[in-house]
């Protein structure tokens, strides 16, 4: 999201703020969360600003294993929530042993 997106929905300029375009199928399927188009995902296990990146998708992938729970902050039509989400294995992830 742009600064005055971010400043609109109450969120620090530097921090972390994805607007969901589109959903995965798979993620129905695998049960991965219950996100929507339309949310905006502000945070992850409670962190909201990372010193290395602004993109959320980054920090994932760079924070978690495949597999591993978070939780996400959500704002959905306007109100703050939490949502449960698992990660899923990719090419380019290695699987925690």
């Amino acid at each position: 999201l742009s600064a005055e997106d971010k400043e609109h929905h109450g969120l620090d300029p530097k921090g972390f703020a994805s607007f969901v375009e589109h959903v995965d199928p798979a993620a129905q399927v695998y049960k991965l969360h219950t996100l929507k188009p339309g949310d905006v995902v502000y945070s992850v296990d409670g962190v909201e600003v990372n010193e290395f990146t602004r993109n959320i998708e980054i920090y994932i992938k760079l924070n978690t294993h495949s597999g591993d729970r978070m939780r996400l902050g959500v704002i959905r039509d306007g109100a703050r929530m939490e949502m449960d989400a698992r990660s899923f294995r990719q090419d380019f992830r290695k699987p925690q042993w």
